[in-house]
């Protein structure tokens, strides 16, 4: 669980963050503007990030590599494929269960495709995102988790930071690629403007991360509406053309509209990044990737769900990107509510 550790004085959090997340941040954009180390395009970009936690990228991503990888997911989603887990709720019961083609009309997520579908590393790793990240992290940006969406999430309002575990906990970000020109009333992303510098929920009075079973999960929901509406804060609908990118910061309030028209879709691909020298919590108790350089010049690092009869059954079109590991095994059961936490955020 995360601690109050001791941090680096001067941030927003008592959790630390990036330098961006300083008190003192502006004025040392001030001066690294000043050295020539940042340019003017860089510094507009991190001044909105300091001032509305998040950035929009416009066409970062190339139409080519999107159209790629949706051609491969449509498969994905007509043949089904025994690693690439959904995670979702029917009738009041949750399933995380292997990708299957009746899925293709539920809302729910598609867990980290970029271990297996090897067209979802160019879209992650788009140069743009790069060199944004490397700005903020000031060191090579890992991908640890992803999210593909085909419908709107319809998820509450929430942060990042409540259900997603990296040590340090503020020393991740989101990031969200259009994967087509999103439409009104598709579930559209929304957020609320400057809500990364709301005041700090801490449960059990000491934790950056939500315990499983938590009995103040609602009073959390509820406090982040109270706190933005108090401030004014503006709640917007992100509408993006095919190839924008959302970068926001890990406490930026955000979710899923819940005015859904029939039909429409809402295609995107959510990716949690954090420096290549911090890890996700999975690494401490679960079966695991490693860190896998990309020819990007990223990295990427996941963790294994299957069970090893998957690994007899596996699309040879879907390798994934670690053959050589060992079966993976099931984490031991006393840390199962802790494992669908974790990997299924």
């Amino acid at each position: 669980m995360s601690e109050p550790h001791p941090q680096e004085p001067g941030h927003r959090s008592r959790f630390g963050g990036f330098w961006t997340d300083r008190l003192d941040a502006a004025e040392r954009l001030r001066a690294r503007h000043a050295a020539g180390a940042i340019d003017d395009a860089q510094r507009r970009l991190l001044e909105q990030w300091n001032e509305q936690g998040f950035v929009v990228l416009e066409r970062a991503v190339p139409e080519a590599a999107i159209d790629e990888f949706n051609a491969d997911i449509e498969r994905v989603w007509e043949s089904g494929h025994p690693r690439i887990y959904t995670d979702y709720y029917e009738n009041g019961e949750r399933f995380t269960i292997p990708i299957e083609p009746r899925h293709r009309a539920i809302h729910l997520k598609v867990i980290d495709v970029y271990p297996h579908i090897a067209s979802s590393r160019p879209v992650m790793f788009a140069e743009p995102v790069l060199a944004f990240l490397r700005l903020l992290f000031e060191r090579d940006p890992m991908a640890f988790q992803s999210l593909y969406f085909r419908l709107g999430s319809m998820q509450s309002m929430h942060q990042d930071t409540a259900y997603v575990w990296v040590e340090p906990p503020m020393e991740f970000v989101g990031c969200w690629v259009a994967l087509e020109d999103v439409q009104p009333d598709s579930g559209e992303l929304e957020y609320y403007v400057g809500s990364h510098r709301l005041d700090e929920f801490l449960w059990d009075g000491a934790h950056k991360w939500m315990p499983a079973g938590s009995s103040d999960h609602q009073r959390y929901l509820d406090s982040l509406h109270e706190q933005a509406t108090r401030r004014g804060l503006a709640r917007v609908r992100f509408r993006p053309r095919k190839g924008d990118v959302l970068v926001w910061n890990a406490d930026l309030v955000h979710g899923g509209a819940q005015q859904v028209a029939p039909g429409v879709t809402r295609k995107s691909l959510v990716t949690h990044f954090c420096p290549v020298d911090r890890q996700p919590a999975y690494f401490a108790f679960a079966k695991h990737s490693g860190k896998i350089r990309d020819a990007s010049g990223g990295y990427y690092c996941f963790a294994y769900r299957w069970t090893p009869d998957a690994d007899e059954v596996q699309p040879a079109a879907y390798a994934t990107a670690d053959p050589g590991a060992p079966a993976p095994r099931r984490p031991a059961s006393r840390l199962r509510r802790l494992w669908d936490r974790i990997t299924s955020p």
